[in-house]
């Protein structure tokens, strides 16, 4: 591709980051959230992005012991970015979905994390930015697990009822 393709591309990519943080940001002044970590529900305490992980990479919610450990990692200091790694390279995501190339992997994504097949440009997109090392796959799974939309899909989760977090 010509370095003018990339530069779009790079600069589509941070014009939708913006975008969405934006937007959570709205949702959140929105919806006055605000996060004391203290088991009120919230949509962005790390518990809330330990389960937005959970759904975006594996479909599923996370387990207490899960939710507890990985909540804890990052109040601890552990980074979002290594957390959606260690995900991704998880025994449970390859036995689940084996070896996916990035368009399988994009796709399982959308359905995953938003509820639906996803859209051409959508999908060519993020194969794209794979495939042309704009992103890696926990770049792109946080793009999906921490878009407005599917901060909407998860709603605010409350950490009352697990007593370790």
């Amino acid at each position: 591709m010509s370095d003018t393709v990339n530069r779009f591309i790079d600069d589509a990519v941070d014009a939708v980051n913006q975008a969405a943080d934006d937007v959570e940001r709205e949702i959140r002044d929105a919806a006055n959230d605000v996060d004391d970590d203290d088991g009120t529900p919230s949509t962005t305490s790390p518990a809330a992005q330990v389960t937005r992980l959970y759904d975006t990479v594996l479909d599923r919610t996370p387990d207490d012991a899960g939710l507890t450990f990985w909540t804890n990692a990052l109040r601890a200091g552990a980074d979002l970015d290594d957390l959606a790694e260690l995900f991704v390279r998880s025994s449970e995501f390859r036995d689940r979905y084996g070896d996916t190339d990035n368009s399988e992997f994009v796709t399982l994504l959308y359905r995953n994390t938003l509820d639906r097949e996803p859209d051409a440009a959508g999908q060519a997109f993020w194969t794209d930015a794979l495939a042309g090392g704009r992103a890696d796959r926990d770049d792109v799974v946080l793009a999906f697990s921490e878009s407005a939309e599917h901060v909407a899909i998860v709603g605010p989760v409350s950490t009352d009822d697990n007593p370790f977090i």
